[in-house]
């Protein structure tokens, strides 16, 4: 077992044990610095201690090997400034023209000391290699992914959810069936105990639009967010999502559904079928005036549905036989709902008093023109793609 020795130490004790090596006569005697070597050292082996024993230290002041530099440090920065004024070539564009660049640059600032010797194009490019900025390695971004996607925990469903502000999230695609080019996408939102719901229209799912969007309705919950829980899509598992929601949203926690359980983002499903499906259809809308209708459909739609429709939970399940029966509670609206959670305060009296001033004979109106126009838009870029009009898709939305 080797002692414990520094580093100094050793190199000490192998210099003297060298030289005592190099003296000794006899193949005991020799094993036994060997031995003693391999003992104090650490050496793994013999053959490694007879190597160190055998080999030649450098004297003290003695050159390394190789060539001897031609270039001093001021010749260097000389080279440097005129690389740099010259846009950075390559070694043999800069080499043809540098006797010309280094006249003119002891015009300016006086003769070289020593003066600058001829200099090939590779030493060109081995000497100015060093203040080139280096290209970063290439990510990549299926194994950076996967390491965003285990820092994730799974979301636990064996756990009731008692207070609002657990949210579920989850994207439908009105491709019209064809994933390929650009088209709108709605993201939606729902809490898991008061069925509050809020969508939002982007287009497409680049970084921009899928920050806005859960910014804008994480900014209009009348209640404070406490987890948010995604599938396991690019829209949500990405860097610059995860960033924003843990800067703007310090104490929410972000979790994921597990694979192969569809019912882990069970309500905010229904809530697509219902709230997106059921009222835009399945039709392609890949025109980006399409936006901005679907947001006004959506702004009336989501106020009716939180404030004036009804919904009901799944209280118990009982099997009867082949049967599952669901036993459901009383039919209440999200804002009744919400309303049991608050407390009495600033926040529980405005969503009040902005209940009071909906009417909902005017959001359905409103919601109603607002599919009319879509409706017209969407006959509108059909009819100019079927004429050739190159700039019928590009066309600002007029109806509505």
């Amino acid at each position: 077992m080797p002692l414990k020795m520094r580093k100094e130490e050793k190199k000490l004790f192998l210099a003297r044990t060298r030289a005592e090596y190099a003296r000794t006569r006899g193949r005991k005697a020799k094993g036994q610095l060997i031995d003693a070597v391999v003992q104090f050292v650490g050496y793994k082996c013999r053959k490694q201690a007879i190597r160190a024993l055998n080999s030649k230290v450098p004297a003290p002041g003695k050159r390394k090997r190789g060539r001897v530099k031609k270039l001093d440090a001021r010749q260097v920065e000389v080279l440097r400034e005129i690389w740099f004024a010259l846009d950075q070539p390559c070694g043999k564009r800069m080499q043809p023209v540098l006797g010309t660049w280094v006249s003119c640059w002891e015009k300016q600032h006086g003769a070289l000391n020593p003066p600058m010797p001829a200099v090939s194009a590779s030493t060109l490019d081995r000497v100015l290699g060093a203040f080139k900025l280096c290209k970063p390695a290439e990510r990549d971004d299926r194994l950076q992914l996967a390491s965003l996607k285990k820092s994730i925990p799974y979301v636990d469903r064996r756990k009731a959810v008692d207070t609002p502000g657990v949210l579920s999230a989850d994207t439908v695609a009105h491709c019209g069936g064809d994933m390929s080019g650009d088209f709108a996408w709605t993201l939606t939102v729902t809490d898991e105990l008061t069925g509050w719901t809020r969508t939002r229209a982007i287009w497409n799912k680049g970084q921009y639009a899928t920050c806005c969007a859960p910014g804008y309705i994480l900014r209009h919950l009348p209640f404070r967010v406490r987890s948010i829980n995604t599938d396991n899509g690019s829209e949500f598992i990405n860097y610059h999502l995860q960033r924003f929601i843990k800067e703007r949203y310090k104490t929410c926690k972000v979790t994921r559904s597990r694979p192969n359980r569809k019912n882990d983002n069970a309500r905010v499903e229904e809530r697509n079928l219902r709230m997106v499906r059921e009222c835009v259809g399945y039709e392609r809308l890949d025109d980006e005036s399409f936006v901005r209708l679907l947001n006004r459909i959506y702004n009336a739609s989501n106020l009716l549905a939180n404030h004036f429709h009804t919904w009901q939970r799944v209280v118990s399940k009982e099997r009867k036989g082949s049967k599952v029966i669901r036993h459901m509670d009383t039919p209440t609206t999200p804002y009744e709902r919400l309303l049991g959670h608050l407390k009495e305060g600033g926040g529980k009296k405005r969503l009040q008093d902005f209940h009071e001033s909906l009417e909902p004979w005017k959001l359905r109106k409103e919601m109603q023109e607002a599919m009319t126009a879509l409706v017209r838009r969407l006959e509108a870029v059909r009819l100019g793609r079927r004429a050739g009009r190159p700039g019928a898709q590009g066309e600002a939305c007029q109806t509505g």
